[in-house]
């Protein structure tokens, strides 16, 4: 397990699970590791294996480290295991549609000049849904052994079921997997924007982008509908009223206005600069 840090420093992004382990916030850390391993495990994202296929390529893997300040100023640590994308020498179909900024602005204004309703989601794990189509081998890094006990201690390579991420492929299989599901529970796709769906009645839209998803209707209750069918295929948080998506906060005036700006980024930039 994570020991305590020997630093005192400002708790910032460790570069790698050493870092980690050496800063003053190692707890957090260790949390939203074993979280994340935890939800690996869950979704069946790999199969140990002591034997792998002859000329088969090995890749690495990393933490990477994640420290996000949430609109009211409190902290989330974020800890993600990735493959090592560049190690990858597959050729599949990689490209995967994101929205657009202009949608985002047409969504913000149509709801604050309606007075709609508008809700943040967020997919946990999303590439973990769907499955590789390929044979890919990982070798397991430094500091997996205490977070699965399970694992034999002689194996070090796994291979992957599912879409983990770093994986070439993975916004690819992930954007077709939730297409092809709000599809079928009856969303409609804009021809401007592959990430913007409605329903028939236009009375509710839903944009995607790539994991995060932006619901706004007229009322509740209508949203409250999307998220029971959304929890129901994928694991899910609710953020609730959007207050910051894509990095742009939103702030909801008395009047059912919203403004939304950058002011966080701004002064973290300012302050990186000593001004």
């Amino acid at each position: 397990m994570l020991g305590p840090g020997a630093s005192n420093e400002a708790e910032c992004n460790p570069l790698s699970y050493r870092e980690a382990l050496e800063q003053s916030c190692y707890a957090d850390w260790e949390d939203t590791m074993g979280a994340e391993f935890r939800s690996l495990l869950e979704n069946n994202t790999w199969t140990y294996c002591s034997m792998v296929r002859v000329g088969a390529h090995l890749i690495g893997c990393k933490w990477v480290y994640i420290l996000k300040t949430n609109p009211d100023g409190s902290r989330r640590y974020k800890a993600r295991l990735v493959i090592k994308e560049y190690e990858q020498t597959d050729d599949g179909e990689t490209f995967a549609p994101v929205a657009k900024l202009v949608t985002l602005r047409m969504i913000l204004a149509l709801a604050a000049s309606n007075g709609w309703e508008i809700d943040h989601m967020d997919v946990v794990t999303a590439f973990l849904n769907p499955p590789v189509n390929d044979d890919i081998y990982m070798l397991l890094l430094e500091g997996i052994d205490w977070l699965d006990p399970s694992k034999p201690a002689s194996i070090t390579v796994c291979k992957l079921n599912k879409a983990l991420y770093g994986v070439k492929e993975a916004p690819h299989l992930w954007y077709r997997h939730i297409d092809e599901f709000l599809l079928t529970v009856g969303f409609k796709k804009s021809v401007n924007d592959p990430n913007l769906y409605l329903t028939s009645d236009r009375e509710l839209i839903l944009l995607l982008y790539p994991d995060d998803l932006l619901l706004t209707a007229k009322d509740l209750q209508r949203i409250n509908q999307a998220k029971k069918l959304l929890h129901a295929r994928y694991s899910m948080s609710d953020l609730g009223p959007a207050r910051k998506f894509l990095g742009l906060e939103i702030d909801r005036l008395p009047e059912g206005h919203l403004k939304p700006h950058e002011r966080r980024f701004i002064l973290k930039g300012l302050h990186r600069f000593n001004m």
